[in-house]
């Protein structure tokens, strides 16, 4: 009687499977998570309760545990009811002495399922976020870029011009040395600019 009751109230579900996968005993937990009264799952094929997208694995499972007659794992997702989540079950089984019998464990993975979920989906969305960011943060250099060198850039190419004019038309006064610093400078400060432009938008990257 005390083995008996471990075995019904077991936290966990218990089912023994024969060869083709057909439900010869199940625990009153195994019937609880699956959700089939345990008088109907007797004797019917527990694959029919899977969800169709895991069939094959279940099937594969089982053949490997009478193949090889190794301890095996694999997780799936029951057939919905109705409108219902999935309820998604662990299963671990091993098959008996005479190979004619395996006994599986049925533990209930939903609630870590949906916590996998939720942080894929939240692993998506920062993903996302941090593409955006991204896109926002170019899309600025960008326009930075454009300004140093359309406005910035063509200002002091305007103003080395301007200079050259100057020092042509100031020769008497003898302002050769200084005007050409200020053009040196200027000329400094453009080729800045333009280095300035390009690593904030190279234009073959920005293309």
């Amino acid at each position: 009687e005390k083995y008996a009751n471990l075995y019904e109230f077991a936290p966990v579900g218990y089912l023994a499977l024969d060869r083709n996968g057909v439900v010869n005993s199940v625990n009153l937990r195994g019937a609880s998570i699956v959700g089939v009264v345990r008088s109907q799952l007797l004797g019917q094929r527990f694959g029919q309760l899977v969800a169709s997208e895991y069939r094959h694995v279940f099937a594969d499972f089982i053949c490997n545990v009478f193949t090889n007659r190794e301890n095996k794992t694999c997780e799936m997702a029951l057939q919905n009811k109705g409108n219902s989540p999935p309820i998604y079950i662990l299963l671990y089984a091993t098959t008996a002495c005479l190979g004619q019998e395996c006994g599986v464990t049925l533990i209930d993975i939903t609630d870590r399922k949906r916590a996998e979920d939720k942080i894929s989906a939240y692993q998506d969305q920062l993903r996302s976020m941090a593409s955006e960011i991204s896109f926002v943060e170019e899309r600025e250099r960008h326009k930075i870029a454009i300004s140093l060198h359309d406005q910035i850039g063509q200002t002091l190419a305007m103003a080395s011009f301007k200079l050259g004019e100057l020092r042509q038309a100031a020769a008497p006064w003898n302002l050769d040395g200084q005007v050409d610093a200020i053009r040196e400078m200027i000329t400094n400060a453009i080729q800045h600019s333009r280095t300035l432009t390009f690593e904030l938008s190279p234009p073959i990257l920005y293309e």
